[in-house]
């Protein structure tokens, strides 16, 4: 997840607000292992729009679960390639997970108004390469 306040630092740090940091500072951005992990970054904001959507459903959703994302994953390293070509690598960590990805169906067809984000970071429509550069534009153009 990703958003305004979000960890530059410590362990709980996103990937995101990693590179933020190292970005802002001019040094290189650290990849883990060889960086082919993928991740699917969602907006802190879309999960609190998905929330309210759904306390405030015109129909009881029963307690059911919804994932939120954006339904598309992205490599560490083809995100930190936009970003800068100073780049680190660092060892892996045992037990990091290779690949993370959002299934929106279920939330896409009960929750669907209110998306601030999702067209930005992977949503298919135009062109995916298009989304994730447009995705990184937004990311480093707010107030870090």
């Amino acid at each position: 997840m990703f958003g305004k306040r979000e960890s530059k630092t410590g362990p709980y740090a996103s990937v995101l607000g990693i590179f933020k940091r190292q970005k802002r500072k001019n040094k290189p951005l650290t990849v883990v292992g060889d960086g082919s992990q993928r991740r699917d970054f969602t907006s802190v904001d879309d999960v609190v729009i998905a929330n309210t959507l759904a306390c405030n459903h015109k129909e009881k959703l029963n307690s059911e679960i919804f994932n939120v994302g954006s339904g598309n994953n992205y490599s560490i390293l083809e995100i930190a390639k936009l970003i800068s070509n100073n780049i680190e690598f660092l060892p892996a960590r045992i037990g990091e997970s290779k690949e993370t990805l959002a299934n929106i169906t279920k939330i896409s067809k009960n929750c669907t108004a209110g998306r601030k984000y999702w067209y930005a970071i992977g949503m298919p429509t135009i062109n995916e390469s298009f989304h994730l550069v447009f995705f990184l534009i937004f990311l480093f153009s707010e107030n870090v």
